[in-house]
């Protein structure tokens, strides 16, 4: 499902064995039932994603997500829509291009939840892409599709190209933007077919050592020179 576009400008990568945060930032990341970058309908997402990165044997890496926050589409044609379960793999080339594919992701939305619940969000198991494997994102270009009528007659008789969107590749500040293109699935029962596009706006960030309290130094410490002043004691007795 994807196309990759290199982009030798912006070559960069993470470096392998080592935890980060992928941040989504609100601005330049959008959702919409349309190309989101040109819609009225334009929105913004937030999320932290963590994941731990390996050497991918090419000079890149290869990445896990171990958890993440809650995502929040707001003002969507459903309403404030909410993606939960955000997992997955991915990897990031010797040139910066990623693909990522967020496995598990459920989607609810304020309007729609009562009748649907939370179905998976990233299955496309209708269109000429039709899989039961989870949509994923790219750097490169994607394209999704939608059911057209072609002669007027207000009944739909095959897929054209709805919505084409680009990323950009990881720079040297460890930002990229990756899109997404799908199509809903059965799963959505009457907004199956519809088409959708996500642009994530990223950056990657090492992740911080939880720190070490204070007061818990101090307590180690002292508790090993009681446990020097006790054997101390012991020999002298």
């Amino acid at each position: 499902m994807f196309a990759t576009v290199t982009n030798a400008s912006q070559s960069a990568t993470l470096s392998a064995n080592t935890a980060y945060n992928m941040t989504i930032n609100t601005t330049g990341s959008c959702f919409a039932y349309a190309d989101c970058t040109n819609s009225a309908e334009n929105v913004t997402a937030g999320s932290i994603i963590s994941l731990v990165t390996t050497d991918d044997g090419a000079g890149g890496v290869n990445f896990t997500v171990t958890s993440a926050t809650e995502m929040f589409y707001t003002d969507t044609p459903q309403g404030l829509f909410t993606m939960t379960n955000i997992g997955g793999l991915g990897n990031i080339d010797a040139l910066g291009n990623i693909t990522y594919t967020p496995t598990g992701r459920l989607g609810s939305g304020q309007f729609t939840n009562a009748a649907l619940g939370s179905p998976t969000w990233n299955i496309d198991d209708v269109s000429p892409n039709a899989s039961t494997d989870y949509v994923g994102f790219t750097s490169g270009t994607m394209s999704n599709y939608e059911f057209s009528d072609l002669d007027g007659d207000t009944i739909p008789e095959t897929w054209t190209v709805a919505h084409t969107v680009t990323g950009a590749s990881l720079d040297n500040n460890l930002n990229a933007t990756i899109v997404s293109a799908g199509t809903l699935g059965t799963a959505w029962l009457g907004f199956s077919n519809t088409p959708y596009t996500e642009v994530w706006n990223v950056t990657f960030s090492e992740a911080s050592a939880v720190p070490v309290p204070a007061a818990i130094w101090l307590f180690a410490s002292g508790l090993i020179a009681l446990t020097g002043f006790t054997k101390a004691r012991r020999l002298n007795t």
